[in-house]
């Protein structure tokens, strides 16, 4: 692959997955699962979007270019005669490790359901992790919803240790689990669920649980689950039935297009106008922690004139995303180069889903510090260096952020226009100027007014 998921984050790859699943699936709710299985779980679909916006940046197509047929709404016409129209689709367009993990998902979820007590009427919060909590502060202290923890095959360890959290704080809690059918488990096991299976197998589990939900008096759901392809048809029930559904997101990214809350908190405007376009209907505001600064350093002693340069490590490996991977690679070797710099000090602050494989590997080739918290920092006034990492907004006024704009990456699509981004090969040159104080508080005064334009609905 020669770009970046960003390419994926756009209006065109939307427009395809909705063309494919409006000419594929009749039923209208489970198109919209199987549009939001296609916008994240489909190298078919990803395949298909950046082929046509190659032949959309050159003008037409090469020769070789072929494209079902299927697709030709989302050509513009005067295009249409260079592509090789096939009349044939796909029959498997989800990629196939989607619909064999599906068994696992659904036996995890059955067991945490084996576990589970007694839905409590009231307020109810879906929870993976800690930040599921820290998300719903207010909520918790004012209305104590019924804690739900849902499976997190992500990190397991971090999933353990938000449980002993939970333990800790003598919260009151329960496991929780979608309840697929087993019918759609045996298929699974077997092979033989569709593309149109799993979409079914998705919206029957999240149906009867908004029914489970309903019966036993949940008035309002707390959720963070805009990365679940099927929970869209569960905030359709539970909406139907008078229940409040309020979803606050997790990170800067567009997850599932198809999405039906009364709320949703996103973290800036760029991120809301990403869901609005399909999703009008929904009551759109501003994550209450996103326009408030979460990173507080020591302060710098007088005369100290040095700096702190401090990468966002995301854990791009572990999610499959190797293009990335290899401009985070690119990103670290510039910074070790930039190490050498008088008066600079390099830290990494390790993404809280590394696993420890990532983290040995960290250990033994990064030369700086590698920080599980901010608080780590020394008193340096700081430069920090990102990808697309939601921390973006959480810096506030730490320092100026560097947003890496190289190789078909597009920062301006999470943190809006204006960015203080850079290329690899000029990263160098730019904290080398960033030496300067006026030059450091200017950039920092800039990155004020862009930030709070972007945190305004």
């Amino acid at each position: 692959m020669d770009h970046s998921a960003d390419l994926f984050q756009g209006e065109l790859h939307k427009k395809v997955c909705g063309v494919i699943a409006s000419a594929c699936v009749p039923d209208p709710m489970e198109r919209c699962i199987y549009e939001n299985l296609l916008f994240l779980k489909s190298t078919e679909a990803r395949g298909a979007t950046a082929a046509i916006s190659q032949l959309l940046a050159g003008g037409g197509a090469t020769e070789r270019l072929e494209l079902t047929a299927i697709l030709q709404p989302a050509v513009p016409a005067e295009l249409h005669a260079g592509i090789g129209w096939l009349p044939t689709v796909p029959t498997r367009l989800v990629d196939p490790g989607v619909v064999r993990t599906f068994a696992v998902k659904a036996l995890v979820h059955w067991v945490f359901r084996c576990f589970r007590r007694k839905l409590r009427p009231g307020a109810m919060l879906r929870a993976w992790v800690e930040v599921s909590l820290k998300m719903y502060g207010q909520e918790m202290d004012r209305s104590a919803p019924d804690i739900r923890v849902y499976p997190f095959p992500i990190s397991l360890m971090r999933q353990v240790r938000f449980l002993a959290s939970l333990r800790g704080r003598r919260l009151t809690w329960s496991f929780e689990g979608v309840p697929y059918r087993l019918a759609d488990f045996i298929r699974a096991l077997r092979g033989r669920l569709t593309d149109r299976g799993l979409a079914q197998a998705e919206a029957f589990g999240y149906l009867a649980h908004a029914d489970e939900l309903v019966r036993a008096g949940i008035t309002t759901l707390y959720t963070s689950d805009e990365f679940e392809v099927g929970a869209v048809v569960m905030h359709q029930r539970l909406g139907g039935s008078g229940v409040r559904s309020v979803n606050t997101a997790h990170g800067v990214g567009g997850y599932c297009p198809r999405i039906a809350y009364t709320e949703f908190r996103v973290i800036s405007r760029s991120q809301a106008a990403f869901y609005q376009r399909d999703n009008p209907a929904i009551r759109y505001t501003l994550r209450a922690n996103a326009n408030r600064a979460l990173v507080r350093l020591p302060p710098v002693p007088a005369g100290q004139t040095g700096r702190s340069v401090v990468y966002i490590h995301q854990n791009w490996e572990e999610l499959g995303f190797t293009f990335e991977a290899g401009i985070q690679q690119r990103i670290c070797s510039a910074l070790t180069e930039v190490a050498k710099i008088p008066g600079i000090r390099i830290s990494l602050k390790v993404h809280p889903n590394s696993s420890k494989k990532t983290l040995a590997a960290l250990r033994r080739d990064w030369p700086g510090a590698i920080l599980r918290d901010f608080a780590d920092l020394p008193a340096i006034k700081p430069i920090f260096i990102i990808m697309n990492s939601t921390t973006y907004f959480e810096l506030g006024e730490a320092g100026p952020v560097l947003a890496c704009k190289d190789h078909t990456l597009a920062p301006e699509l999470y943190f809006g226009e204006g960015l203080d981004a850079f290329t690899l090969d000029a990263l160098r040159s730019r904290i080398a100027e960033l030496m300067d104080d006026e030059a450091w508080a200017g950039a920092l005064a800039r990155q004020k007014l862009q930030r709070a334009a972007e945190l305004c609905l």
